[in-house]
């Protein structure tokens, strides 16, 4: 590598990850990181000199990178909602469309909500999810529990560097982690929602982010059930599940999930195609998903009834009116 400045090194790097999504933004990303200034500054100097001792820690990374290291995992942080966080390996790198979540969250928190409204974010990984909620609706009582001890220190160290403190975290997986006798008006997951073995799974950065953090079993829902399941017992009337998953008729990821003992009362959080308490943003539907190019995981809306104990029945997917049938569904 032989580049004097800005310019010249970005386009060797682009040649170096052409094999990449977007290798302009991801050498923008590591010469950014590498000065420690921000991606405009880049733009703005293209002509500025890079020393040879610049030129050979780019290059570092530039091979770390090409070499399948996540950038997140080399610049040790991610944005997400203009807030940036602290990632690592063995925490799940935050994605971009999983900021869709947090927006339709928003929608229902009112901005002037107080600390009687409870949120509670299961598994909440980097934090990303609960940091957005807390950032924008300060006055809210929000609970981020994970499993993974070294991603809640994460989580932690970042709600901690982002002034907020008020967050609480716990340690524990999904609704195992909360207390009998707590209730919530809104409970918010992210959860894995890839099938065991599929493809993808060795393409992208997945192969360096933690599999427990991706794979849901032989379909992509086994944790979906499990929030389901526990979720109704943990909410306060007229609460509301929202958790992310792949919806995709082009075949990548889990199926559309349904749920036959969820509200049939209940009114659709959003416009959009519904299914018995289930509602999803039908313009959020892609397809032409292909296994190198996952399709980003739309909320599903899942309004459940306020139970004292979670039901006991467990549908089959023969039972769903046939009009409820959508690619490959499944009833938990």
């Amino acid at each position: 590598m032989n580049c004097s400045n800005y310019k010249s090194a970005l386009a060797w790097a682009r040649d170096q990850l052409n094999g990449l999504d977007n290798p302009a933004l991801e050498a923008e990303i590591l010469l950014a990181h590498l000065l420690d200034k921000p991606r405009s500054h880049l733009l703005a100097w293209p002509e500025r000199a890079l020393t040879p001792e610049q030129q050979q820690a780019f290059a570092e990374l530039v091979e770390r990178r090409r070499c399948g290291e996540p950038s997140a995992y080399i610049t040790g942080e991610r944005e997400f909602w203009s807030l940036r966080l602290q990632v690592a390996p063995g925490v799940l790198i935050p994605r971009a469309e999983t900021e869709l979540l947090v927006e339709l969250a928003l929608d229902l928190i009112p901005e002037t909500a107080a600390q009687a409204w409870q949120i509670a974010d299961l598994g909440t990984g980097s934090g990303a999810i609960a940091a957005a909620i807390a950032s924008e609706r300060p006055g809210c009582g929000v609970l981020a529990i994970e499993r993974s001890a070294a991603a809640l220190s994460i989580a932690e160290g970042n709600f901690q560097r982002l002034q907020l403190e008020h967050i609480q975290t716990r340690l524990g997986s999904w609704c195992q982690a909360l207390l009998a006798e707590e209730r919530f008006d809104l409970i918010l997951s992210n959860p894995p929602y890839i099938a065991e073995g599929a493809p993808h799974l060795q393409q992208g950065d997945l192969p360096a982010e933690p599999l427990q953090a991706l794979v849901a079993g032989v379909d992509g829902l086994d944790e979906l059930r499990q929030i389901c399941a526990c979720a109704p017992v943990h909410l306060r009337p007229g609460g509301l599940v929202a958790a992310g998953t792949r919806i995709c008729p082009g075949g990548c990821g889990a199926p559309t999930a349904q749920r036959r003992w969820a509200d049939p009362g209940a009114k659709p959080a959003r416009p959009g195609g519904t299914r018995k308490g289930f509602s999803w943003p039908s313009g959020n539907l892609r397809p032409n998903c292909l296994p190198s190019h996952p399709c980003p995981p739309p909320p599903i809306w899942v309004r459940l009834k306020a139970m004292s104990q979670p039901p006991s029945d467990n549908p089959s997917a023969d039972n769903l009116p046939s009009d409820n049938r959508k690619q490959r569904e499944i009833a938990f």
